[in-house]
């Protein structure tokens, strides 16, 4: 469960949008750091370390797609949750904003229940992740994902592990010297954390 002052930082460049954002994440517990351009955010979330940053993508200096793209090249920035809040209803810039590295992508007006939803699934996703109990066995030829002995799964973050997953028809016993369902080949299993 997330800590209920996990910091979440706000990028958008209206104001009336930050207040309320502001004020309905502050009501709900969080702290929250605000920047009201992209190059600002890239800043506050290198100072800041926020644990979630919800990101506009409209802004007048450099556009919410660019500013991900920095924060996942940033090694402190690179697992942070990205829910991009956007005006835009086209379905090839939702699908832009994940494949830029966002985890969510929320359309404007935001449902204030839906967002507070969203932000704490990702604080806990975050949470896990951070966990030294979470682990998984992949292997090294396919990247075919399977339990640990613990029977907690998980896959690394940013990878295609969970379409490889969809695609493997049996999971690796979690032992070195399996063989892989979708590559059948013997290989050597890795302790991914």
């Amino acid at each position: 469960m997330p800590t209920p002052r996990s910091k979440i930082l706000v990028v958008d460049d209206t104001e009336p949008n930050l207040r309320l954002l502001r004020a309905l994440l502050t009501g709900a517990g969080y702290e929250v750091v605000t920047a009201s351009c992209g190059v600002e955010g890239v800043a506050a979330a290198a100072r800041e370390n926020p644990d979630l940053i919800l990101l506009d993508i409209m802004m007048p200096d450099i556009t919410g797609f660019e500013v991900c793209q920095r924060l996942r090249a940033a090694p402190d920035t690179r697992q942070t949750p990205i829910v991009f809040l956007t005006a835009l209803h086209e379905m090839e810039d939702h699908m832009r904003a994940v494949d830029v590295g966002g985890d969510d992508v929320l359309t404007k007006p935001i449902n204030k229940l839906e967002l507070l939803l969203r932000v704490k699934s990702l604080l806990r996703v975050r949470e896990l992740w951070q966990s030294s109990l979470v682990s998984s066995i992949v292997c090294s030829k396919c990247t075919c994902p399977t339990r640990p002995p613990s029977g907690i799964w998980r896959t690394p973050p940013r990878s295609a592990l969970w379409n490889d997953w969809d695609r493997c028809a049996n999971r690796l016993p979690p032992a070195a010297g399996a063989v892989a369902p979708r590559c059948r080949e013997t290989v050597s299993c890795q302790w991914v954390w």
